[in-house]
C-alpha cells in the first residue's frame, strides 16, 4: 500500500493519490497536517478516513483553483472513540478538476501513537456526459459496442475536448475512428485505452460484479457484454453498496425504450435484459477493461 511522503503539509507539497487507492499515513504533532491532490471526473466520491485508536482527526474536501477555504465537504467531531470519518463529494460533468484532501489532527490533547491512519478513495457512481442513444442516431443501430466506446471517450476527454456539447458531437467526431478500427479489435483511441484482451466465455455473474464495481470504485469504466439468443454491451456505472447481486448494477444503455432522444438515462441491468434480451433469463457475460489514455 502506498503510503504519504513527508514534508507534504501544504498544497503545494501534496501527494498524488488516484481513486481506488488506500494510502497510509501519520500525524505525529498537534500541528502536522497531511495534504493529498486527487484528479476526479464526474460521479459520486466517497473519502473515507480511518482514525488510530483514540485520536480525533479531521478531514477536509477542497476544490483547485477557488478562493480561500472553499470546503467540499468535512468532517470533524469530539469524540475520539469515533474511528471512521466519511466524506462525500457530487462532481458534476463541468467539474473535471484537482481537488485536495487534507487531514489533521482535532484532539486538544492528543496523545500520539505510532499507529497509521488510513485514507481510501473511492467512486460508487460514475457520470457519463453522454449516454448516446443508438436509436437516435441511424449510423449507430446495431453498434451498442461502438457506442459504449464513445459514452467512455466522452468520459475520459471531455475536460479536453470542450467542443464536445452534445451526443451529435460526439457521435459526429468519433464514429467514424471508432467503427474503422474495428470495436473487438481493442485498441486505443483518443483520450481512452481499452484492454486487448476481451474477457468472455465462462464469466461468472459474481465475477462480472466484482469487475463492474472495482471499476466504478477506480474510476475507470468499463463494457459488460451479455448474451443469450441476443447480444448487448453496456456500461456499469453504479453499484449498491448494500448488495452485490450483478442485476443491481446501474448501467448506461444504448438502446432503450425512448428512441426520440439523444441521450438515455441509467437504468438497472436487469432492466436492460428484460427490454433488450426478449425474455431470456440465463446470460453469459464478458467484459472489456478500459483507462485514460
Amino acid at each position: 500500500m502506498p503510503r504519504e511522503t513527508e514534508n507534504n503539509n501544504s498544497r503545494e507539497k501534496a501527494d498524488v493519490i488516484n481513486p481506488g487507492e488506500t494510502i497510509y499515513g501519520k500525524i505525529d504533532t498537534r500541528t502536522d497536517s497531511d495534504c493529498y491532490k486527487i484528479y476526479l471526473r464526474p460521479g459520486h466520491v466517497k473519502f473515507t478516513l480511518k482514525n488510530p485508536t483514540g485520536m480525533n482527526f479531521r478531514i477536509r474536501i477542497f476544490r483547485d483553483g477557488h478562493d480561500g477555504d472553499d470546503v467540499i465537504d468535512e468532517e470533524v467531531s469530539t469524540s475520539t472513540t469515533l474511528l471512521t470519518r466519511v466524506c462525500e463529494a457530487d462532481i458534476g460533468v463541468d467539474e473535471y478538476d484537482y481537488y485536495y484532501i487534507i487531514i489533521s489532527c482535532n484532539s486538544p490533547s492528543p496523545t500520539f501513537s505510532d499507529e497509521d491512519y488510513t485514507l481510501r478513495v473511492v467512486y460508487t457512481s460514475l457520470t457519463l456526459p453522454f449516454n448516446i442513444n443508438q436509436r437516435k442516431f441511424p449510423d449507430l443501430e446495431g453498434q451498442c459496442a461502438a457506442t459504449c466506446i464513445m459514452d467512455i471517450i466522452a468520459y475520459y476527454g471531455l475536460v479536453y475536448n470542450t467542443s464536445w456539447n452534445t451526443a451529435s458531437d460526439v457521435v459526429d467526431s468519433l464514429l467514424e475512428e471508432v467503427l474503422t478500427s474495428g470495436v473487438l479489435y481493442w485498441k486505443d483511441f483518443p483520450y481512452a485505452a481499452f484492454d486487448n484482451t476481451y474477457k468472455d466465455g465462462n464469466v461468472s455473474a459474481s465475477t462480472i460484479y466484482q469487475k463492474a464495481k472495482d471499476s466504478i470504485e477506480h474510476g475507470r469504466p468499463m463494457m459488460l457484454h451479455y448474451y443469450g439468443s441476443n447480444t448487448h454491451w453496456v456500461v456499469p456505472v453504479a453499484y449498491d453498496e448494500s448488495s452485490t447481486s450483478i442485476s443491481t448494477l446501474t448501467v448506461c444503455d444504448p438502446y432503450t425504450r425512448n428512441s426520440s432522444t439523444a441521450t438515455n438515462t441509467p437504468w438497472s441491468l436487469s432492466e436492460s435484459q428484460s427490454y433488450n434480451a426478449n425474455g431470456i433469463s440465463s446470460f453469459s457475460y464478458g467484459y472489456v477493461t478500459s483507462s485514460p489514455e
